[in-house]
Protein backbone atom coordinates (compact mmCIF):
# COMPACT_ATOMS: atom_id res chain seq x y z
CA UNK A 1 0.00 0.00 0.00
CA UNK A 2 0.99 3.62 -0.53
CA UNK A 3 -0.60 6.66 1.04
CA UNK A 4 -0.52 9.26 3.79
CA UNK A 5 -0.31 8.37 7.51
CA UNK A 6 -1.68 10.67 10.23
CA UNK A 7 -1.77 10.21 13.99
CA UNK A 8 -3.88 11.28 16.92
CA UNK A 9 -2.68 10.31 20.38
CA UNK A 10 -1.63 6.64 20.20
CA UNK A 11 -3.59 5.92 16.97
CA UNK A 12 -2.09 5.87 13.46
CA UNK A 13 -4.40 6.18 10.47
CA UNK A 14 -3.33 5.42 6.86
CA UNK A 15 -5.30 6.75 3.89
CA UNK A 16 -4.10 4.48 1.03
CA UNK A 17 -4.28 5.85 -2.51
CA UNK A 18 -2.47 2.88 -4.14
CA UNK A 19 -2.66 -0.76 -3.22
CA UNK A 20 -2.30 -4.30 -4.54
CA UNK A 21 -3.08 -7.63 -2.88
CA UNK A 22 -4.15 -8.07 0.78
CA UNK A 23 -2.79 -8.82 4.25
CA UNK A 24 -3.41 -8.69 7.98
CA UNK A 25 -2.24 -6.01 10.44
CA UNK A 26 0.81 -8.08 11.44
CA UNK A 27 2.09 -8.11 7.83
CA UNK A 28 2.77 -4.41 7.48
CA UNK A 29 5.90 -2.30 7.92
CA UNK A 30 5.80 1.50 7.65
CA UNK A 31 8.50 3.39 5.76
CA UNK A 32 8.74 7.09 4.95
CA UNK A 33 9.02 7.48 1.17
CA UNK A 34 7.63 10.91 0.33
CA UNK A 35 5.19 11.75 -2.43
CA UNK A 36 5.97 10.43 -5.96
CA UNK A 37 6.76 12.84 -8.77
CA UNK A 38 4.14 14.21 -11.12
CA UNK A 39 2.16 11.26 -12.48
CA UNK A 40 4.96 8.76 -11.75
CA UNK A 41 6.08 9.47 -15.33
CA UNK A 42 9.67 10.51 -14.58
CA UNK A 43 10.94 7.13 -13.37
CA UNK A 44 13.48 5.35 -15.55
CA UNK A 45 11.51 2.15 -14.89
CA UNK A 46 8.17 3.61 -15.92
CA UNK A 47 6.01 0.89 -17.45
CA UNK A 48 8.39 -1.91 -16.43
CA UNK A 49 5.57 -3.60 -14.51
CA UNK A 50 3.94 -4.34 -17.88
CA UNK A 51 6.86 -6.42 -19.19
CA UNK A 52 5.63 -9.96 -19.78
CA UNK A 53 2.02 -8.82 -19.64
CA UNK A 54 1.83 -6.77 -22.83
CA UNK A 55 -1.11 -8.68 -24.33
CA UNK A 56 -3.19 -8.33 -21.16
CA UNK A 57 -2.43 -4.60 -20.95
CA UNK A 58 -3.42 -4.04 -24.58
CA UNK A 59 -6.59 -6.06 -24.06
CA UNK A 60 -7.53 -4.06 -20.96
CA UNK A 61 -6.91 -0.81 -22.86
CA UNK A 62 -8.86 -2.18 -25.84
CA UNK A 63 -5.89 -1.76 -28.17
CA UNK A 64 -6.52 -4.11 -31.11
CA UNK A 65 -3.88 -6.48 -32.33
CA UNK A 66 -2.47 -5.89 -35.79
CA UNK A 67 -1.04 -8.57 -38.05
CA UNK A 68 0.71 -8.04 -41.40
CA UNK A 69 0.46 -11.16 -43.55
CA UNK A 70 2.19 -12.17 -46.77
CA UNK A 71 0.78 -14.78 -49.12
CA UNK A 72 1.00 -15.84 -52.74
CA UNK A 73 -1.69 -15.99 -55.38
CA UNK A 74 -1.60 -17.28 -58.90
CA UNK A 75 -3.40 -16.69 -62.13
CA UNK A 76 -2.75 -18.72 -65.28
CA UNK A 77 0.10 -20.46 -63.48
CA UNK A 78 1.93 -17.21 -62.63
CA UNK A 79 2.52 -16.49 -58.95
CA UNK A 80 2.87 -13.16 -57.13
CA UNK A 81 3.10 -12.14 -53.45
CA UNK A 82 0.36 -10.08 -51.84
CA UNK A 83 -0.02 -8.34 -48.48
CA UNK A 84 -2.92 -8.92 -46.08
CA UNK A 85 -3.76 -7.25 -42.77
CA UNK A 86 -5.91 -8.26 -39.82
CA UNK A 87 -6.70 -7.63 -36.17
CA UNK A 88 -7.04 -11.41 -35.74
CA UNK A 89 -5.01 -14.28 -37.17
CA UNK A 90 -8.34 -15.79 -38.26
CA UNK A 91 -9.52 -12.81 -40.34
CA UNK A 92 -7.19 -11.22 -42.88
CA UNK A 93 -8.17 -8.73 -45.56
CA UNK A 94 -6.27 -8.11 -48.78
CA UNK A 95 -4.08 -4.98 -48.72
CA UNK A 96 -2.50 -4.96 -52.15
CA UNK A 97 0.22 -6.26 -54.43
CA UNK A 98 3.25 -4.08 -53.63
CA UNK A 99 5.88 -5.69 -55.87
CA UNK A 100 4.21 -7.32 -58.90
CA UNK A 101 6.39 -9.08 -61.45
CA UNK A 102 4.52 -7.30 -64.24
CA UNK A 103 5.92 -3.97 -63.01
CA UNK A 104 9.57 -5.05 -63.12
CA UNK A 105 11.71 -2.68 -65.20
CA UNK A 106 13.62 -5.57 -66.73
CA UNK A 107 13.90 -9.35 -66.47
CA UNK A 108 15.23 -10.75 -63.20
CA UNK A 109 15.74 -14.23 -61.78
CA UNK A 110 12.29 -14.06 -60.16
CA UNK A 111 10.41 -12.60 -63.14
CA UNK A 112 8.50 -15.83 -63.81
CA UNK A 113 7.07 -16.34 -60.33
CA UNK A 114 7.19 -15.38 -56.64
CA UNK A 115 5.82 -17.80 -54.06
CA UNK A 116 5.98 -19.01 -50.44
CA UNK A 117 6.82 -15.79 -48.54
CA UNK A 118 8.33 -16.11 -45.07
CA UNK A 119 8.22 -12.81 -43.11
CA UNK A 120 10.56 -12.19 -40.17
CA UNK A 121 10.48 -9.15 -37.87
CA UNK A 122 13.92 -7.51 -37.72
CA UNK A 123 13.94 -4.36 -35.65
CA UNK A 124 11.25 -2.08 -37.07
CA UNK A 125 11.30 -3.80 -40.46
CA UNK A 126 9.99 -7.04 -41.92
CA UNK A 127 12.34 -9.21 -43.98
CA UNK A 128 10.31 -11.33 -46.41
CA UNK A 129 12.16 -14.30 -47.89
CA UNK A 130 10.53 -16.07 -50.80
CA UNK A 131 11.04 -18.49 -53.66
CA UNK A 132 11.57 -16.88 -57.05
CA UNK A 133 11.45 -18.58 -60.45
CA UNK A 134 13.15 -17.64 -63.71
CA UNK A 135 11.17 -20.12 -65.79
CA UNK A 136 13.73 -22.92 -65.37
CA UNK A 137 15.31 -22.61 -61.92
CA UNK A 138 14.13 -21.53 -58.47
CA UNK A 139 16.25 -19.48 -56.05
CA UNK A 140 15.63 -17.73 -52.71
CA UNK A 141 15.10 -13.95 -52.64
CA UNK A 142 14.56 -11.17 -50.11
CA UNK A 143 12.32 -8.10 -49.99
CA UNK A 144 12.28 -5.67 -47.05
CA UNK A 145 9.05 -4.07 -45.84
CA UNK A 146 8.11 -1.51 -43.21
CA UNK A 147 5.98 -2.39 -40.19
CA UNK A 148 2.95 -1.09 -42.12
CA UNK A 149 3.42 -3.63 -44.92
CA UNK A 150 4.83 -1.10 -47.38
CA UNK A 151 7.71 -2.20 -49.63
CA UNK A 152 11.04 -0.58 -48.75
CA UNK A 153 13.57 -2.51 -50.83
CA UNK A 154 13.71 -5.33 -53.36
CA UNK A 155 17.07 -7.15 -53.32
CA UNK A 156 17.72 -7.75 -57.02
CA UNK A 157 19.82 -10.90 -56.84
CA UNK A 158 18.98 -14.11 -54.95
CA UNK A 159 20.31 -14.41 -51.41
CA UNK A 160 20.71 -18.14 -52.12
CA UNK A 161 21.23 -18.94 -55.81
CA UNK A 162 20.26 -22.45 -56.93
CA UNK A 163 23.70 -23.14 -58.46
CA UNK A 164 25.50 -22.34 -55.19
CA UNK A 165 24.07 -25.41 -53.47
CA UNK A 166 25.88 -28.38 -54.98
CA UNK A 167 24.39 -29.61 -58.24
CA UNK A 168 20.97 -28.14 -57.53
CA UNK A 169 18.50 -27.18 -60.21
CA UNK A 170 16.34 -25.31 -57.69
CA UNK A 171 16.29 -24.12 -54.08
CA UNK A 172 12.93 -23.13 -52.63
CA UNK A 173 10.48 -22.71 -49.74
CA UNK A 174 12.58 -20.73 -47.20
CA UNK A 175 11.71 -21.18 -43.50
CA UNK A 176 13.57 -18.46 -41.58
CA UNK A 177 13.99 -17.43 -37.94
CA UNK A 178 15.75 -14.35 -36.51
CA UNK A 179 17.56 -14.65 -33.15
CA UNK A 180 19.25 -11.34 -32.27
CA UNK A 181 20.82 -12.92 -29.15
CA UNK A 182 23.05 -15.00 -31.44
CA UNK A 183 25.41 -12.21 -32.50
CA UNK A 184 27.44 -14.44 -34.84
CA UNK A 185 24.54 -15.84 -36.87
CA UNK A 186 21.17 -14.36 -35.89
CA UNK A 187 19.49 -15.43 -39.16
CA UNK A 188 18.78 -19.15 -39.62
CA UNK A 189 17.04 -20.92 -42.49
CA UNK A 190 15.94 -24.35 -43.64
CA UNK A 191 15.05 -24.63 -47.33
CA UNK A 192 14.12 -27.25 -49.92
CA UNK A 193 16.35 -28.37 -52.79
CA UNK A 194 15.80 -30.16 -56.12
CA UNK A 195 18.68 -31.81 -57.97
CA UNK A 196 16.67 -31.98 -61.19
CA UNK A 197 13.50 -30.16 -62.16
CA UNK A 198 11.71 -28.07 -59.55
CA UNK A 199 10.18 -30.72 -57.26
CA UNK A 200 12.30 -30.85 -54.10
CA UNK A 201 13.57 -34.01 -52.40
CA UNK A 202 16.06 -32.67 -49.81
CA UNK A 203 16.16 -30.10 -47.01
CA UNK A 204 19.24 -28.00 -46.13
CA UNK A 205 20.16 -25.52 -43.37
CA UNK A 206 21.87 -22.13 -43.70
CA UNK A 207 22.95 -19.26 -41.43
CA UNK A 208 23.64 -15.55 -41.93
CA UNK A 209 24.98 -12.56 -40.01
CA UNK A 210 23.11 -9.89 -42.00
CA UNK A 211 20.22 -11.78 -43.60
CA UNK A 212 21.64 -11.24 -47.10
CA UNK A 213 24.85 -13.29 -47.24
CA UNK A 214 24.19 -16.91 -46.33
CA UNK A 215 26.40 -19.93 -45.55
CA UNK A 216 24.81 -23.27 -46.45
CA UNK A 217 25.60 -26.35 -44.37
CA UNK A 218 26.58 -29.24 -46.67
CA UNK A 219 24.89 -31.79 -44.39
CA UNK A 220 21.29 -32.49 -45.35
CA UNK A 221 18.62 -31.88 -42.76
CA UNK A 222 16.37 -34.49 -44.40
CA UNK A 223 15.86 -36.41 -47.64
CA UNK A 224 12.83 -38.28 -48.99
CA UNK A 225 12.18 -41.67 -47.40
CA UNK A 226 8.95 -43.64 -47.48
CA UNK A 227 5.28 -43.42 -46.62
CA UNK A 228 3.77 -39.94 -46.41
CA UNK A 229 7.05 -38.22 -47.47
CA UNK A 230 8.16 -40.64 -50.17
CA UNK A 231 7.99 -38.42 -53.27
CA UNK A 232 8.72 -34.77 -52.43
CA UNK A 233 9.69 -32.59 -49.44
CA UNK A 234 8.93 -28.93 -48.79
CA UNK A 235 9.75 -26.43 -46.03
CA UNK A 236 6.39 -24.71 -46.44
CA UNK A 237 5.93 -24.43 -42.65
CA UNK A 238 7.69 -22.38 -39.99
CA UNK A 239 11.06 -22.74 -38.27
CA UNK A 240 10.32 -22.10 -34.57
CA UNK A 241 12.53 -21.75 -31.48
CA UNK A 242 10.95 -23.53 -28.50
CA UNK A 243 13.23 -22.95 -25.50
CA UNK A 244 16.57 -24.46 -26.58
CA UNK A 245 14.93 -26.58 -29.29
CA UNK A 246 14.48 -25.70 -32.96
CA UNK A 247 11.27 -27.07 -34.46
CA UNK A 248 10.77 -27.30 -38.21
CA UNK A 249 7.27 -27.82 -39.61
CA UNK A 250 7.59 -29.30 -43.09
CA UNK A 251 5.53 -31.11 -45.74
CA UNK A 252 5.82 -34.40 -47.57
CA UNK A 253 4.13 -35.77 -50.67
CA UNK A 254 3.17 -39.44 -50.99
CA UNK A 255 2.56 -39.44 -54.75
CA UNK A 256 -1.07 -38.32 -54.40
CA UNK A 257 -1.28 -35.39 -51.98
CA UNK A 258 0.61 -33.31 -49.38
CA UNK A 259 0.63 -33.70 -45.59
CA UNK A 260 2.74 -32.08 -42.87
CA UNK A 261 4.84 -33.08 -39.89
CA UNK A 262 7.49 -31.76 -37.52
CA UNK A 263 11.14 -32.42 -36.73
CA UNK A 264 13.33 -30.95 -34.02
CA UNK A 265 16.92 -30.32 -32.96
CA UNK A 266 18.21 -29.16 -29.57
CA UNK A 267 21.37 -27.09 -29.20
CA UNK A 268 23.48 -25.59 -32.00
CA UNK A 269 21.67 -24.94 -35.28
CA UNK A 270 23.08 -26.96 -38.20
CA UNK A 271 22.09 -29.49 -40.84
CA UNK A 272 22.94 -32.54 -38.72
CA UNK A 273 21.11 -34.10 -35.80
CA UNK A 274 17.44 -33.49 -36.57
CA UNK A 275 14.86 -35.95 -35.23
CA UNK A 276 11.46 -36.60 -36.79
CA UNK A 277 8.38 -36.39 -34.60
CA UNK A 278 7.27 -39.96 -33.95
CA UNK A 279 3.63 -38.88 -34.42
CA UNK A 280 4.06 -37.60 -38.00
CA UNK A 281 2.16 -36.68 -40.07
CA UNK A 282 0.50 -34.10 -37.83
CA UNK A 283 -2.10 -32.91 -40.35
CA UNK A 284 -3.66 -34.29 -43.52
CA UNK A 285 -6.84 -34.28 -45.63
CA UNK A 286 -10.26 -33.99 -44.04
CA UNK A 287 -13.67 -34.24 -45.72
CA UNK A 288 -15.09 -35.39 -49.04
CA UNK A 289 -13.07 -34.99 -52.25
CA UNK A 290 -14.52 -35.17 -55.76
CA UNK A 291 -17.87 -36.53 -54.48
CA UNK A 292 -20.61 -37.02 -57.10
CA UNK A 293 -23.96 -35.31 -56.60
CA UNK A 294 -26.88 -37.75 -56.35
CA UNK A 295 -29.51 -35.21 -57.44
CA UNK A 296 -29.55 -31.96 -59.38
CA UNK A 297 -28.91 -28.65 -57.56
CA UNK A 298 -30.92 -25.91 -59.24
CA UNK A 299 -29.84 -22.30 -59.59
CA UNK A 300 -31.22 -20.27 -56.68
CA UNK A 301 -31.34 -23.26 -54.33
CA UNK A 302 -29.23 -24.00 -51.26
CA UNK A 303 -29.38 -27.80 -51.36
CA UNK A 304 -26.80 -30.41 -52.39
CA UNK A 305 -27.56 -34.13 -52.33
CA UNK A 306 -24.72 -36.64 -51.81
CA UNK A 307 -24.50 -40.31 -50.90
CA UNK A 308 -22.88 -39.64 -47.51
CA UNK A 309 -23.08 -36.21 -45.86
CA UNK A 310 -20.86 -37.42 -42.98
CA UNK A 311 -17.86 -36.70 -45.24
CA UNK A 312 -18.48 -32.97 -44.80
CA UNK A 313 -18.34 -30.43 -41.96
CA UNK A 314 -20.66 -27.58 -40.99
CA UNK A 315 -19.06 -24.24 -41.80
CA UNK A 316 -16.52 -25.69 -44.23
CA UNK A 317 -15.82 -24.02 -47.58
CA UNK A 318 -16.77 -26.16 -50.58
CA UNK A 319 -16.51 -26.07 -54.37
CA UNK A 320 -19.15 -27.48 -56.72
CA UNK A 321 -18.34 -28.07 -60.37
CA UNK A 322 -19.45 -29.98 -63.45
CA UNK A 323 -18.05 -31.47 -66.63
CA UNK A 324 -19.06 -28.30 -68.48
CA UNK A 325 -16.26 -26.44 -66.68
CA UNK A 326 -15.92 -23.80 -64.02
CA UNK A 327 -16.80 -24.01 -60.35
CA UNK A 328 -18.54 -22.08 -57.60
CA UNK A 329 -17.39 -21.61 -54.02
CA UNK A 330 -19.84 -21.88 -51.15
CA UNK A 331 -19.98 -22.87 -47.48
CA UNK A 332 -21.93 -25.55 -45.63
CA UNK A 333 -24.53 -23.95 -43.36
CA UNK A 334 -26.10 -27.19 -42.06
CA UNK A 335 -26.19 -30.95 -42.54
CA UNK A 336 -29.86 -31.83 -41.96
CA UNK A 337 -29.65 -35.55 -42.72
CA UNK A 338 -27.42 -38.37 -43.96
CA UNK A 339 -27.60 -37.34 -47.63
CA UNK A 340 -28.24 -33.58 -47.62
CA UNK A 341 -26.05 -30.48 -47.36
CA UNK A 342 -27.55 -27.01 -46.93
CA UNK A 343 -25.33 -24.23 -48.21
CA UNK A 344 -24.89 -20.69 -46.92
CA UNK A 345 -25.38 -19.05 -50.32
CA UNK A 346 -27.62 -19.85 -53.26
CA UNK A 347 -26.20 -21.47 -56.40
CA UNK A 348 -25.71 -19.23 -59.40
CA UNK A 349 -25.95 -22.10 -61.87
CA UNK A 350 -27.60 -25.50 -62.06
CA UNK A 351 -25.44 -28.53 -61.32
CA UNK A 352 -26.78 -31.81 -62.66
CA UNK A 353 -26.00 -35.49 -62.32
CA UNK A 354 -26.18 -35.75 -66.12
CA UNK A 355 -23.40 -33.14 -66.23
CA UNK A 356 -21.28 -35.20 -63.80
CA UNK A 357 -21.52 -32.52 -61.10
CA UNK A 358 -19.23 -33.03 -58.10
CA UNK A 359 -18.43 -31.39 -54.78
CA UNK A 360 -15.20 -31.12 -52.78
CA UNK A 361 -14.59 -29.76 -49.30
CA UNK A 362 -11.66 -27.34 -49.36
CA UNK A 363 -9.63 -29.36 -46.78
CA UNK A 364 -10.14 -32.67 -48.54
CA UNK A 365 -6.98 -33.10 -50.62
CA UNK A 366 -3.56 -31.57 -49.88
CA UNK A 367 -3.31 -29.91 -46.45
CA UNK A 368 -0.06 -28.38 -45.16
CA UNK A 369 1.02 -26.60 -41.99
CA UNK A 370 2.11 -23.11 -43.03
CA UNK A 371 2.28 -20.42 -40.32
CA UNK A 372 2.83 -22.20 -36.97
CA UNK A 373 3.12 -20.65 -33.50
CA UNK A 374 2.45 -21.41 -29.82
CA UNK A 375 -0.06 -19.25 -27.97
CA UNK A 376 -2.37 -19.65 -24.95
CA UNK A 377 -1.42 -23.28 -24.34
CA UNK A 378 -1.85 -24.47 -27.93
CA UNK A 379 0.16 -24.95 -31.09
CA UNK A 380 -1.73 -23.09 -33.81
CA UNK A 381 -1.40 -23.14 -37.58
CA UNK A 382 -2.72 -21.35 -40.63
CA UNK A 383 -2.99 -24.10 -43.22
CA UNK A 384 -2.43 -24.23 -46.94
CA UNK A 385 -5.18 -26.28 -48.61
CA UNK A 386 -5.25 -27.02 -52.31
CA UNK A 387 -6.76 -29.32 -54.89
CA UNK A 388 -7.57 -29.51 -58.58
CA UNK A 389 -11.16 -28.54 -59.35
CA UNK A 390 -12.14 -29.18 -62.96
CA UNK A 391 -8.53 -28.70 -64.03
CA UNK A 392 -8.24 -25.42 -62.09
CA UNK A 393 -5.85 -25.29 -59.14
CA UNK A 394 -7.82 -23.97 -56.15
CA UNK A 395 -5.47 -22.98 -53.31
CA UNK A 396 -6.53 -21.35 -50.06
CA UNK A 397 -6.11 -21.17 -46.28
CA UNK A 398 -7.45 -23.06 -43.27
CA UNK A 399 -6.81 -23.26 -39.55
CA UNK A 400 -5.85 -26.05 -37.13
CA UNK A 401 -4.60 -26.38 -33.56
CA UNK A 402 -3.34 -28.92 -31.02
CA UNK A 403 -2.51 -28.82 -27.32
CA UNK A 404 0.57 -31.01 -27.84
CA UNK A 405 2.81 -32.07 -30.72
CA UNK A 406 2.34 -35.64 -29.52
CA UNK A 407 -1.13 -35.55 -31.09
CA UNK A 408 -2.26 -34.45 -34.58
CA UNK A 409 -3.57 -30.97 -35.29
CA UNK A 410 -7.36 -30.66 -35.33
CA UNK A 411 -8.73 -28.79 -38.34
CA UNK A 412 -11.44 -26.28 -37.49
CA UNK A 413 -13.33 -26.42 -40.80
CA UNK A 414 -15.33 -23.22 -40.33
CA UNK A 415 -12.24 -21.01 -39.97
CA UNK A 416 -11.06 -19.44 -43.24
CA UNK A 417 -8.34 -16.85 -42.47
CA UNK A 418 -8.03 -15.49 -46.03
CA UNK A 419 -11.03 -16.55 -48.15
CA UNK A 420 -10.96 -16.81 -51.92
CA UNK A 421 -13.09 -14.43 -53.95
CA UNK A 422 -13.70 -16.06 -57.32
CA UNK A 423 -15.80 -13.09 -58.46
CA UNK A 424 -12.71 -10.90 -58.78
CA UNK A 425 -10.36 -11.43 -61.73
CA UNK A 426 -7.29 -10.62 -59.63
CA UNK A 427 -3.92 -12.34 -59.33
CA UNK A 428 -5.34 -14.32 -56.37
CA UNK A 429 -8.74 -15.21 -57.84
CA UNK A 430 -8.23 -18.98 -57.54
CA UNK A 431 -5.23 -19.00 -55.22
CA UNK A 432 -4.51 -17.28 -51.91
CA UNK A 433 -2.20 -19.61 -50.01
CA UNK A 434 1.01 -19.94 -47.99
CA UNK A 435 -0.07 -17.15 -45.62
CA UNK A 436 2.45 -16.22 -42.92
CA UNK A 437 2.40 -13.13 -40.72
CA UNK A 438 4.29 -10.89 -38.31
CA UNK A 439 2.51 -9.27 -35.42
CA UNK A 440 3.22 -5.52 -35.37
CA UNK A 441 0.89 -4.50 -32.50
Amino acid sequence: MEGVVTYSGSALTMAADKFNGSGTAANWNLNIVGEPGAGDMSSANYGSEYVGHEDAVKSNLQIPRRYIGFYNGQQSGQHDIGVAVGSSYLAFGRAGLPSPRSAYATTYKDSSGKICPCPVAVGGKTYVYYEGWDGTHKSIFLEIYGSDGGLLEHILEPVILYSNVGSSNSVARPAVIYEPSDVAAPFKMVFSRANTGVNCTDLFAATSLDGVNWTVDSTKVLTISSGWESTYLETTGRLVKDGSTYRLFYSGHNGSYWQSGEMYKTGTFSGAGWTKNANNPLVGPRGGYDIALTADSAAGSKTVKVANSALFDVGAPIAVYSAAGGYQLNRIAAIPDATTLTTLYTWQGTYTTAGSAKISQIHSRSVELCEVWYEDGKWRSILTCFQFVNGVVVETTGYAETASLSTPFTILPAEWPLPLNSKLTTFDQNSAENLKFVRVQ
